[in-house]
């Protein structure tokens, strides 16, 4: 526990938990533990706090957050959790704790529950839906894993990792109109991403009804500029468009669109 988390924690027991002689020797216990920087034996204080009154909400969410920061404490944490929303604290910290626990234990139906929860308390943080993602992909559920990304993008406007994430899950479901839409969101907050250039490039040669090969040329010629792991094989592919693109004219010499 730091030093300055133990020390706001005393704050708020000392603010609102009721006034006993019991807790008051306790208080007083766990502050003295707390100036002589043993912060293990502060933390087991703050615990009996808790046990001693056991509806104060404030000594529940306290409670859980010790627990949490304890990997080999979180059935003990998911019990204070459970207690804390029982007695009227539910909110955002409470159901995302819950979500994050019940997906270390592989459990995607519960945490969605939460997680869903945890939206409805606060709709602007991205968190829950990063959560859902992650765990959606790891299952191979990756239908479920866009459309989180695709919310997540929305809230994290200038956070270019969502977006890059999401063209990649698009690109390897051949999703090429959605990679076109989320590609050029992805390429205005990192420009400079030689893989987002050749998903991209890929798309737009494979666009349907009518490929943009001038499109897919740029994103390639592009990819060369940004220092790609094979440029070799970019190359290759630029030559392959080049080859479409000139097939596009009649034998006479005249032209023919070259499509898009």
């Amino acid at each position: 526990m730091r030093q300055a988390a133990a020390r706001g924690w005393l704050v708020l027991m000392v603010a609102v938990l009721p006034t006993s002689r019991t807790l008051g020797a306790t208080l007083a216990d766990a502050e003295k533990l707390l100036e002589s920087g043993r912060y293990s034996a502060a933390e087991k204080s703050f615990r009996q706090l808790a046990h001693q009154s056991p509806k104060n909400r404030l000594a529940l969410y306290i409670s859980a957050s010790v627990a949490l920061r304890n990997p080999k404490q979180r059935k003990e944490a998911e019990a204070f959790l459970d207690r804390l929303v029982a007695a009227g604290g539910d909110g955002y910290f409470a159901r995302e704790a819950l979500g994050r626990l019940a997906l270390k234990r592989g459990d995607l139906s519960a945490a969605r529950k939460h997680l869903l929860a945890a939206m409805a308390f606060e709709p602007e943080n991205g968190e829950p839906h990063r959560l859902l993602a992650r765990a959606h992909k790891r299952a191979g559920r990756i239908q479920q894993a866009i459309d989180e990304l695709k919310a997540l993008v929305v809230l994290k406007q200038h956070e270019p990792k969502p977006a890059l994430e999401l063209v990649d899950l698009l690109a390897r479901s051949n999703e090429h109109a959605g990679v076109h839409k989320y590609g050029e969101m992805a390429f205005h907050r990192q420009p400079g991403s030689a893989r987002l250039h050749i998903q991209m490039a890929t798309a737009y040669d494979q666009a349907a009804p009518v490929p943009d090969i001038r499109r897919a040329i740029w994103h390639l010629e592009t990819a060369l500029l940004c220092h790609p792991e094979d440029p070799k094989a970019i190359r290759a592919r630029l030559a392959t468009l080049h080859r479409k693109a000139r097939a596009w004219r009649k034998p006479d010499g005249h032209r023919r669109p070259v499509p898009r």
